[in-house]
């Protein structure tokens, strides 16, 4: 993803599932300033969040902000995001646009780079979203710190181009020494990520040093107006250092670490850091790498990559001087190849037929298994692979005229060892006489497959941490609305009638807000558990629970919904009957059943909860005589990638995400959910739980110990 300066391709379309992160939990200042359970919530977010009005003046910020950033609150509230941008590295005048957009119900997402209040700049993910603060429409931006996600990604990158640069390297037979020299030095630089380079070959004796390039920012960057080219390696200075100490150099702190002896003239380019690496042939020095000005401290992994690479490079450079009269273009793939240990070359199908070596340091077996075993290699494909493996190779090989069609498959092997690696072979056609042949190479690609895999699942697990977090703030506006409603309705009765109503009535309407405003403690508690649990920070942990107690506590926790829609709730769950579940899991399932029962159901309605034993469960019932669920919405319940909602029978709202979260909270408790429903006549929704019993205690017990 791109960061703000060009953001097109991430933009997220128009949407009207808006971020409900703060737009239905702030709906009242009081509410929001007295209630610590939802500044608490707030903070409890390991995203950052922050509040903006249209113009992006910040207005709040929670303490995951705070922490990425390393402000204190003051110091932010009433700033715009410039305060917190890394500078020059955003469109700053595009991200006022965006807080607009997103102020006007277009989502924005993006990637922005930020500032510690310590100096340090950071990448983050940016999502922006309308909602509502204290009455006020605002734009809620959460962020999250992706600095991981960047450098394993560019690890990533950057290990395939080392290993794209080999491949390029091993394709340069017929280039000019001058072509593999000017490839060399350009890509020394590009694979140790630093901004400067320079190669220069030494004399028999190793006392001179013979400049054959610089790269293109040094040339660009050198002040210096007449550059030398040929140095005697006694006078010079921190690059001569290599040659001298006859091994790699590294030197992270130029200023800190310059000694006499170890300088640059004036006018040379400015160095902060520098790796000089000698390029042996035998026990000879015969040429110098250097490369200057990584961002980071070069270590042991840029001296084995440059090490690598100028090997192969002065091999490629040594067989072309030394059989330059020489045709036998099988004689020099196979000398270009023979010190890669995971590239190997063989050709099959003609005269002079060979693999080299390096398939033994590969695969484990010797040479002598593939060349006089013509079915060795199809037989240690993988099986699941095989087949299709052999008739691609088929195909291709019997078509006719199709020398420059070459064939490319990846597909795993397996070792001497058992194990099994992944390998890329790349195979050409050719021709000698009438007879057709393969030329092919063989590399190990094993380590990308490997680094590819890992990328999908942390993009997987970046996916659903998403998801979940997008459901934990919805279940917020889904299960808070209704007691907040009973609270505040309750308490402006209290305020519009107090002169008329008698000490009896006060005393059961302020018995009716002390109730609610208590179950709405309650319920913010255990929706702090249950994203407690959406991010492993919870485990399932049953208990012997009283079914009866516990549903009557949900009973009279919805009591004044049902009476203020006339409706019947009448519990005929028998006493004795005991589970074996989670209980915060538990209360939240009845919890949104029943409160979907009461929202679908029509004034004076019934609600029946039953509950049946069988051997090893009990199957709960909820049945309402309400509206109805169609034949063709029915198979739209419980799914994640549908959001289907109806408003109630009095135009209550919902998420959707009601039952999907039922779904997962029953099947973390060994149970299954599912529904039944006539459209007109009513609905019923069946969930089994496990039964308590001490041969089901002493199984869990056993399953924890191991």
């Amino acid at each position: 993803m791109d960061n703000i300066s060009n953001p097109e391709k991430h933009e997220t379309k128009k949407h009207n599932n808006e971020n409900p992160v703060i737009s239905d939990v702030t709906t009242e200042a009081s509410v929001y300033t007295n209630d610590t359970g939802y500044k608490d919530l707030f903070d409890s977010v390991t995203d950052a969040i922050y509040i903006h009005n249209e113009d992006g003046t910040i207005v709040d910020i929670n303490l995951g902000a705070l922490k990425i950033y390393g402000y204190d609150k003051d110091e932010v509230i009433g700033n715009n995001p410039e305060m917190l941008s890394a500078p020059g590295k955003n469109d700053i005048k595009l991200l006022i646009n965006y807080v607009k957009d997103a102020f006007n119900g277009i989502p924005k997402k993006f990637e922005f780079w930020g500032k510690r209040k310590n100096g340090e700049i950071f990448p983050k993910e940016v999502i922006l979203n309308r909602g509502t603060y204290f009455g006020k429409k605002v734009v809620i931006a959460t962020a999250r710190d992706i600095s991981e996600r960047k450098k394993y990604e560019e690890k990533i990158q950057l290990n395939e181009m080392r290993l794209e640069t080999m491949l390029q390297l091993n394709k340069m037979n017929s280039s000019s020494n001058k072509e593999i020299s000017k490839f060399a030095l350009e890509q020394s630089v590009k694979i140790t990520s630093s901004k400067y380079g320079y190669l220069s070959f030494l004399n028999a004796d190793e006392t001179v040093l013979e400049m054959y390039s610089w790269s293109d920012d040094t040339f660009k960057d050198c002040k210096i107006e007449d550059m030398k080219f040929i140095y005697e390696v006694k006078s010079t200075g921190l690059w001569g250092d290599a040659i001298r100490h006859r091994r790699p150099i590294i030197t992270n702190d130029y200023e800190n670490e310059k000694l006499p002896g170890r300088t640059y003239p004036e006018g040379h380019v400015p160095i902060t850091r520098h790796l000089g690496v000698p390029v042996f042939g035998g026990d000879k020095i015969v040429a110098l790498i250097g490369v200057g000005n990584k961002q980071e401290p070069y270590d042991d992994s840029d001296i084995k990559q440059l090490t690598l690479f100028m090997n192969a490079v002065l091999e490629l450079l040594s067989r072309k001087k030394t059989e330059e009269e020489l045709y036998n273009i099988h004689l020099r793939l196979i000398t270009l190849f023979k010190n890669i240990s995971d590239v190997a070359m063989y050709e099959t199908g003609g005269k002079d037929e060979f693999i080299t070596e390096n398939i033994q340091k590969m695969l484990g077996y010797p040479v002598e298994r593939f060349l006089y075993n013509k079915d060795f290699f199809n037989s240690i494909i993988h099986p699941t692979f095989r087949n299709n493996i052999g008739n691609k190779i088929k195909l291709w090989y019997e078509k006719e005229n199709n020398y420059n069609e070459n064939l490319k498959l990846e597909y795993p092997c397996k070792r001497s060892d058992d194990s099994y690696i992944w390998i890329q072979n790349n195979m050409a056609k050719a021709k000698s006489g009438e007879n057709n042949y393969i030329l092919g190479i063989i590399e190990n690609i094993d380590e990308r497959k490997k680094n590819e895999d890992k990328l999908t699942k942390l993009n997987e697990e970046l996916k659903d941490l998403n998801i979940n977090k997008d459901k934990f703030f919805s279940i917020i506006a889904h299960d808070l609305r209704g007691p907040f409603n009973n609270l505040l309705g309750f308490s402006k009765v209290l305020q519009d009638d107090l002169d008329i109503l008698s000490k009896d009535e006060m005393r059961e309407y302020s018995g009716y807000v002390y109730t609610s405003a208590r179950n709405v403690y309650d319920l913010v508690e255990n929706l702090l558990q249950w994203s407690r649990i959406q991010t492993g920070r919870m485990e399932y942990q049953p208990i012997k629970i009283d079914l009866y107690e516990e549903i009557f506590k949900i009973t009279e926790l919805f009591r004044s919904n049902a009476i203020a829609k006339k409706i019947n709730l009448i519990n005929e769950v028998n006493n004795n009957l005991f589970v074996f579940a989670d209980q915060n899991m538990l209360h939240s399932v009845l919890q949104n059943l029943l409160s979907n029962a009461i929202k679908f159901t029509n004034s004076a309605g019934n609600i029946i909860l039953k509950a049946e034993s069988f051997d090893d469960f009990i199957e709960v019932s909820i049945t309402d005589t309400g509206v109805g669920i169609k034949k063709d919405d029915i198979k739209k319940l419980f799914r994640i990638d549908i959001q289907f909602t109806n408003p109630g029978t009095e135009n209550e709202e919902g998420t959707g995400l009601g039952l999907i979260l039922c779904k997962e909270l029953i099947e973390k408790n060994k149970g299954v959910i599912s529904v039944e429903s006539i459209y007109g006549k009513g609905s019923k929704f069946t969930f089994t739980i496990p039964k308590w019993t001490n041969k089901y205690f002493q199984s869990y017990k056993d399953t924890l110990n191991g």
